[in-house]
């Protein structure tokens, strides 16, 4: 390599088979096209402060060490002392193109909220628990009701929309999540499956920096805490520093502009489509498999929910067709597709 001073070694970043296959230039014009005439039709495109984007992410006790200085003669790697795996914790994030970040709201594996893990929160952190630590439908529909409508609302005049931009996971497309999001003039646009690494802001430019953070935030916890471990019971305070350094204004504002969204500008995500898609099989085939594997998930889920829920098969089908089974604005009633095939059982 000494030879040859304008190259080097560089390590690729891993790309699963699902996101190189869905990371394609149709896939994100046809999101672009759609993201442009919803930010018209709702006229947001001059309102970063109308446009927010949430996503989840998962925290536990064991981190990754922060790196130390250390003398070139050293011949063995030093070592850092860790806490073992503890149970998950998810931090629900969201902010938007202004800068403005919505306070933490965490999930912790339990029943029942003990006071000793709210020690360290961020003033206005809400807490909510589950069964396994992640998220769920009812868990998501509580978040925005009690967390995210009254941040917006302090923020807006009561008939402007909202764009929420947001993942396809099945919690944010419960039909009592697009019940309550019309009903509050909240506009819901999901992601292309399989694209957040490159199209959704939070991924691109905050938690990254966030795990960053509280990983230096656990080092700092082990050293100044000589013997002790991180439990649950710390989670809260070392994933609060994470958040507060990392939810900052230039990076929520660089994240939006990084994807495309404010300023708009699709040409700016071109460099991060994933070239070697080709290689893996045609354009034509794999956005059929794509959207097959997104519309076979979709369905099933819906269907349960028909079976479960009777009285919700209308607005299930709205919820169909409004994303057309693939992305973009959840609608509600007024949309015009046929969704019978999902309902059929013969």
């Amino acid at each position: 390599m000494r030879r040859w001073p304008r190259i080097r070694l560089v390590r690729p970043a891993a790309l699963s088979m699902s996101r190189a296959k869905c990371s394609q230039e149709e896939v994100v014009d046809s999101y672009f096209k759609k993201l442009e005439a919803t930010l018209k039709k709702y006229s947001l495109e001059m309102r970063p402060d109308l446009i927010y984007n949430v996503h989840e992410s998962g925290f536990n006790a064991e981190h990754k060490p922060v790196k130390v200085v250390g003398c070139r003669s050293f011949r063995h790697h030093p070592q850092a002392i860790t806490s073992p795996r503890s149970a998950l914790t998810t931090l629900i994030a969201c902010g938007n193109a202004a800068g403005d970040s919505l306070p933490p709201f965490l999930i912790f594996k339990g029943k029942r909220v003990n006071s000793d893990l709210r020690k360290g929160a961020l003033p206005g952190t809400k807490f909510e628990m589950s069964d396994s630590g992640w998220s769920n439908s009812d868990i998501f529909l509580t978040y925005m009701k009690t967390h995210f409508l009254p941040f917006v609302d302090e923020r807006r005049k009561a008939e402007e929309h909202v764009l929420l931009i947001c993942d396809g996971h099945k919690s944010h497309i419960t039909p009592d999540v697009i019940d309550f999001a019309r009903e509050k003039n909240i506009v819901i646009f999901i992601l292309p499956a399989h694209t957040s690494h490159f199209l959704q802001p939070l991924d691109v430019g905050l938690f990254s920096p966030m795990k960053s953070a509280y990983n230096a935030a656990c080092s700092r916890f082990m050293r100044d805490h000589v013997g002790l471990v991180i439990t649950g019971y710390n989670i809260c305070e070392l994933v609060c520093q994470a958040h507060r350094m990392a939810m900052t204004v230039s990076n929520l504002k660089s994240s939006f502009r990084a994807t495309g969204i404010i300023p708009f500008s699709p040409q700016v995500t071109k460099k991060d489509i994933c070239s070697c898609s080709d290689l893996v099989t045609s354009t034509k085939n794999n956005n059929n498999a794509a959207s097959d594997a997104r519309n076979a998930t979709t369905a099933e889920y819906l269907r349960e929910t028909s079976v479960k829920q009777p009285e919700k098969k209308l607005q299930v089908s709205t919820i169909w067709s409004g994303c057309n089974g693939d992305f973009g604005v959840l609608e509600g009633p007024g949309c015009k597709q046929a969704t019978s095939d999902i309902f059929d059982t013969n």
